[in-house]
């Protein structure tokens, strides 16, 4: 396939794509979607400030996902507490644009290479996406991808991408393990052609600085815990748990209706019909590129369906695969057809676009309100640097609203009721604790008194020994 040009330069298509960025970023805090009310953001955010408090991670703070996330947003609370996060959330996600669209432009002109991230990035990424780990991957996924075909359309490596390899493959282990299957998948294939090829050199060269990179990152890791003395608490959360909370609702019901539900979005229907006219056209690419990239694709899906939990954003790591597919096919039309498809990815940008500010404004916005109300309550009541136990599943935003501290090692108690009522039999109840009004329990009466509530959220003091 022959690599066209235009005759903008291509700082113009990545300053458009920063610009993009942007906007994204602002409709997203002006929605009341920012700092304190992204869900698992939050508890990554909480996290992140507590380390810099030399709090241990897994050990004094539990969450389950891998340590590179919270040491990220400890980075982003190193600049400011509330919105340092979203700083490097920018940095990352316009250089992850940008990288995406030089990859798409290698194999069409830079229009369509334009249309076709953005289109597919705000697909996936509105609102759901940004600050999941899913995001946070995506930049070493392109990465992969695009050494990969670099292999596959015959240029000769250099060290430094194994180099580069390596340490995208351990940041990728070191957020979710999970999200090695799309490298994984194309890095074996392309070893085994190199191995068909006898290409020992290109394999050496590729591979042997990215075994380095890869075992020297997950070791530097590895001492931070053994450091604090923390190496069995990191088995125990990031391996144990994680392998029985993946089989949570891995039921074969499940399964099928996630199925059904990511079939249906545009980030997967509109790449794989293209992929199916690539396979009938037969371009001169399809046995070095599209067959490796539609196998890697399937596999992702496997993996991302396996859970049987129809969370959206997990669709984001199909994102590099569905970017290259659908770049691919358009390429391969002519001016007309080209025309045509980017005036439907418009109509279809600006569908979702209206979508997204009419269903999740109003709601969220009430939400931030109250959080807010009840905060100024939490900062009023409970004492600077006491600690307050959370039950409400508010996914640390009170914490971070009100400046305070979880007294458990639980800040998010949704699926680990059994553990935090086993930490309070051995530490004892803390002086506060939040709850939900129409949770409360007739016996808690005997211990605590009521200082505050709402229709939301009541706070209670424990009582004083008599």
């Amino acid at each position: 396939m022959k690599i066209k040009t235009n005759k903008y330069p291509t700082w113009i298509w990545q300053a458009g794509l920063t610009l993009f960025g942007f906007i994204m970023f602002f409709l997203i805090f002006s929605m009341g979607l920012n700092w304190h009310i992204k869900l698992d953001k939050t508890i990554y955010q909480y996290i992140g400030k507590v380390l810099l408090e030399s709090q241990v991670l897994y050990q004094d703070v539990f969450d389950h996902k891998g340590p590179l996330v919270y040491f990220w947003h400890a980075l982003g609370a190193l600049f400011s507490p509330k919105n340092g996060i979203w700083v490097l959330d920018f940095i990352l996600f316009t250089t992850t644009l940008i990288y995406a669209f030089n990859l798409s432009a290698r194999f069409t002109i830079k229009p369509l290479a334009f249309g076709v991230t953005i289109f597919l990035f705000s697909t996936l990424n509105f609102p759901d996406g940004i600050g999941n780990t899913e995001s946070l991957c995506l930049l070493p996924l392109f990465v992969c991808l695009d050494k990969f075909c670099t292999y596959m359309t015959g240029k000769s490596p250099k060290k430094k991408d194994g180099f580069l390899l390596g340490l995208c493959l351990s940041v990728l282990l070191l957020i979710k393990p999970t999200h090695l299957i799309m490298p994984a998948t194309l890095g074996a294939y392309a070893f085994c052609i190199g191995w068909h090829r006898r290409d020992w050199a290109t394999l050496k060269t590729l591979f042997s600085p990215a075994i380095f990179s890869f075992i020297g990152i997950i070791l530097l890791t590895l001492s931070y815990f053994a450091y604090h003395h923390a190496l069995t608490d990191f088995w125990e959360t990031y391996i144990l748990f994680n392998l029985s909370y993946t089989q949570k609702d891995a039921s074969l019901a499940n399964q099928k209706q996630t199925i059904l539900f990511f079939i249906s979005q545009q980030a997967i229907f509109i790449p794989l019909i293209g992929s199916a006219f690539l396979l009938f056209k037969k371009p001169p690419l399809i046995k070095t590129i599209i067959f490796p990239i539609l196998f890697a694709f399937i596999m992702t899906f496997g993996v991302i369906v396996a859970p049987g939990r129809k969370y959206l954003h997990y669709l984001i790591l199909i994102l590099p695969l569905s970017q290259l597919l659908l770049t691919l096919t358009l390429a391969s039309f002519n001016c007309f057809w080209k025309i045509f498809c980017m005036t439907v990815m418009g109509i279809l940008l600006t569908y979702n676009l209206y979508g997204f500010l009419k269903f999740h404004t109003l709601d969220k916005i009430l939400f931030t309100q109250n959080q807010r109300i009840f905060a100024a309550v939490l900062q009023k009541e409970v004492p600077p640097n006491t600690p307050f136990l959370d039950l409400t599943r508010s996914f640390s935003q009170l914490f971070l609203l009100s400046d305070r501290n979880s007294a458990s090692k639980y800040p998010f108690t949704h699926f680990v009721v059994k553990k935090i009522a086993k930490e309070l039999e051995e530490k004892g109840l803390p002086t506060y604790m939040v709850t939900i009004p129409s949770e409360i329990q007739p016996d808690m009466w005997t211990f605590y008194t009521r200082v505050y509530q709402n229709d939301f959220y009541c706070l209670l003091k424990r009582k004083s020994p008599h």
